[in-house]
């Protein structure tokens, strides 16, 4: 039997803003005859850090035949930590295989670094740092803002490949647009192009989740009829046929159907039967939300949570693929929204960026290192690792590519837009589909700055935007979630929709921009999935024609398209969604 006694921990209140270490000590014994302490660590799996920490014995109080006595460790808490309460696990096995642990607490607050500035160039390296990633010079970048121009340049794209495509998405449709691709993709893999796509299987394959979603749908469905008779559309999304999957392997593509089976990250260092929580989630679950008052939601509500024996029948929270990538030869590549699929092109509002020069090489990078850390687990071809050497003779800006993967606990995307938000002066305008914030780090980081004085406005989707009925399902979600913000002093405007369009004039732009010096856009929303659940990617970009242009855009849209939502506008929503807004509380995850 192994004992750990005295946790001391030091500070105990610890800021996130880059300069503190925090310190641990605790006694360590054993009461089995002939044993002794082979390892003493710390077990920060839950966490950020996503490591552990060994211990090293204080020789002067250490009896060193057993190895027992006063254990310490001392490791820094990076800039960006998640804040709130820790619970620091101390483990401990002798050499007779024997284990013990105890467990300590520690709390970690938000404060903003001193020197931070947006405006300085040593912001930009704490930023390359953070994310693991560099800005790189020499490039072209364009905006693709139209829908038409988009699809048409993929096509053209596909069509001048000599050696290879990569392609994820979270959806491809299997007729129109969808089909377009598909069969450029089946052309040039017949003539000897290698071609290589990542598709999300949860979207792309019926399954229990994807299934879940719909039966949610059509129940919300229900209530917005009841209320708005006659103007929402079903919007039914296209599942690849399972053969098709098996055809395009025998010709030649190789697909990668991810779910979230695929996607684990490295083995822990010391197995152990204690499994954690995740950190992020542990403030979800103990996240006051509102009460759901069961007399505004239908009379079987509940038994469409129930499983046998009146068990919850909630689909298994997992990881999934959400980055919208097209890279050709290694020389060019389009990031941002759009999914394969006809709404994204000739309907909604959306937005890319075509990027030719050395930048597209850390794109590739991050295509082949999904691609690659998967293959082995099936039985496709690797990808082959084709870089280019092309260079721009324009001066455009640099340009950085941020990736994340949730499932390694890399939220290089979440730590990028909160430190852009940091490091602003003035403002921070915003573009998300949905706005899905419990208690995490992303809504403190938002409060926090708003309270600073940062000027955050965001424009989401209203309820007109929002009539394919999938999509309905998320605007009541985000109504959930937008008091705090409002009070805090953050604008948020709603993008006016036409009744006869029936949700056609969606808006699905992702888009960050910083005091008219940065821009990111790319597949993050502003959303707890987006933040800790599914990979996300944005390209930063410091080209100040194209921060103004797309500043100037967002300012015009929100005189032109949007209304403010102010709190009794938002009081007005709530008593009419109710019963809708109640029902979706118990989905918000799933957007």
């Amino acid at each position: 039997m192994i004992a750990i006694k005295n946790i001391h921990i030091t500070p105990t209140h610890i800021p996130n803003d880059g300069t503190a270490r925090i310190t641990v000590r605790c006694m360590v014994f054993t009461d089995t005859d002939h044993a002794m302490i082979s390892s003493v660590w710390v077990d920060m799996l839950h966490t950020d850090l996503y490591r552990t920490y060994t211990l090293q014995p204080n020789p002067n109080q250490w009896i060193s035949q057993t190895h027992e006595g006063e254990y310490f460790v001392s490791f820094h808490i990076p800039w960006l930590m998640d804040i709130g309460k820790y619970l620091l696990i101390v483990r401990a096995v002798n050499n007779k295989d024997e284990k013990g642990r105890a467990v300590g607490e520690f709390e970690i607050y938000y404060r903003r670094p001193a020197q931070v500035d947006i405006h300085n160039p040593l912001f930009f390296k704490r930023l390359e740092n953070m994310t693991h990633s560099n800005f790189v010079a020499c490039n072209t970048f364009k905006l693709l803002e139209r829908g038409n121009e988009a699809l048409d340049l993929r096509l053209q794209l596909i069509d001048q490949a000599v050696s290879q495509i990569n392609i994820q998405s979270y959806t491809l449709g299997q007729t129109g647009i969808g089909r377009k691709v598909l069969n450029a993709l089946f052309d040039k893999s017949a003539k000897g192009v290698e071609v290589n796509l990542i598709l999300n299987a949860d979207t792309q394959l019926a399954s229990p989740i994807n299934t879940f979603q719909l039966k949610f749908n059509q129940m919300i469905g229900e209530l917005v009829r009841e209320d708005e008779s006659g103007i929402v559309e079903w919007f039914s999304r296209e599942f690849l046929d399972r053969s098709w999957v098996k055809t395009a392997i025998q010709g030649g593509v190789n697909v990668l159907m991810i779910n979230g089976d695929l996607l684990k990250g490295p083995k822990p260092a010391h197995e152990s039967g204690l499994k954690k929580t995740d950190h992020w989630l542990e403030k979800i679950i103990k996240d006051s939300l509102p009460k759901i008052t069961e007399k505004s939601l239908p009379k079987d509500w509940k038994s469409f949570f129930q499983g046998p024996g009146g068990l919850p029948s909630m689909p298994l929270l997992d990881y999934a693929i959400h980055e919208k990538i097209m890279i050709v030869d290694g020389k060019t590549a389009i990031v941002g929204g759009r999914n394969l699929e006809n709404h994204y092109f000739d309907e909604w509002h959306d937005l890319e960026c075509l990027i030719t020069g050395p930048a597209v090489n850390m794109i590739q990078a991050g295509f082949l290192k999904t691609f690659q850390s998967i293959t082995p687990k099936t039985n496709i071809a690797k990808a082959t690792s084709i870089f280019s050497n092309t260079r721009s003779d324009s001066q455009t800006s640099p340009i950085l590519f941020v990736q994340s993967r949730p499932w390694q606990r890399e939220y290089h995307t979440l730590k990028a837009i909160a430190a852009s938000m940091q490091a602003a002066k003035s403002h921070c305008y915003i573009r998300t589909q949905y706005i899905v914030l419990p208690d995490c780090f992303l809504k403190d980081v938002l409060l926090n700055e708003a309270h600073r004085g940062l000027d955050i406005r965001i424009i989401i989707n209203s309820f007109q935007t929002s009539q394919r009925l999938n999509f309905g399902v998320g605007y009541f979600v985000t109504l959930n979630y937008l008091k705090p913000l409002i009070d805090a002093g953050i604008k948020i405007y709603e993008q006016k929709g036409c009744l006869e369009k029936n949700g056609k004039d969606y808006h699905h732009t992702k888009e960050f921009m910083f005091d008219q010096q940065l821009i990111a856009l790319g597949s993050f929303n502003v959303t707890v999935r987006s933040a800790y659940i599914e990979s996300e990617n944005l390209v930063f970009s410091t080209d100040k024609t194209v921060c103004q242009h797309r500043e100037n855009c967002f300012l015009s849209d929100i005189k032109q398209h949007t209304t403010e939502m102010g709190l009794p506008y938002l009081s007005y929503l709530r008593n009419k969604h109710r019963s809708k807004m109640d029902l979706s509380q118990l989905v918000d995850i799933l957007f």
